[in-house]
């Protein structure tokens, strides 16, 4: 009997370390429980503030998207507005060569007539003179002819040998 008491002495020896060893392993367990209740608590009050700044980004978020969409609208607009205007500015132009295109032949027309009637020497039946024909200016005549007939190849070198050959005469 004596081997039965000197194994149940060791046994509760036994007992007793594995009970210091699970009193201390509880105590630990409840300090770490108290620790998760700490932190839960401060989780917990952490989102409040988290989803304030959250909800403000997204607000902002949205402001700046609905204005980058203004934005886009408004610049669609001015291209289409710029377009209109500019191609309003093109057909201005166009119609502005046009008048000035039929100003200059006007006025070179003028310039023929007033040069015809300031001439003393010429009366209304007689052929040109020479001092007529040396008088003109091979360009201007150049750019009548060309004024004229669009696709005519006589270039200026023909024109002023047209006009020598009449002042030769």
């Amino acid at each position: 009997m004596e081997g039965c008491d000197r194994l149940i002495t060791r046994k509760n020896q036994e007992l007793q370390a594995i009970s210091g060893v699970l009193t201390a392993a509880n105590q630990g367990i409840s300090d770490r429980d108290a620790e998760i209740e700490v932190l839960e608590s401060r989780l917990a009050a952490k989102p409040t503030d988290q989803t304030d700044a959250v909800i403000s980004r997204n607000a902002k978020i949205q402001e700046l998207e609905a204005r980058n969409h203004e934005l886009r609208n408004k610049l669609t607009e001015r291209r289409h507005s710029d377009g209109e205007k500019i191609r309003d500015l093109e057909r201005s132009l166009e119609n502005c060569q046009r008048v000035r295109s039929d100003k200059i032949l006007k006025v070179e027309r003028l310039e023929f007539e007033l040069a015809a009637l300031r001439s003393p020497a010429k009366s209304e039946n007689s052929a040109p003179t020479r001092t007529d024909f040396e008088a003109l200016d091979a360009a201007d005549l150049l750019n009548k002819l060309k004024a004229r007939r669009k696709k005519s190849k006589t270039d200026l070198a023909d024109v002023e040998e047209i006009l020598e050959i009449l002042t030769e005469d």
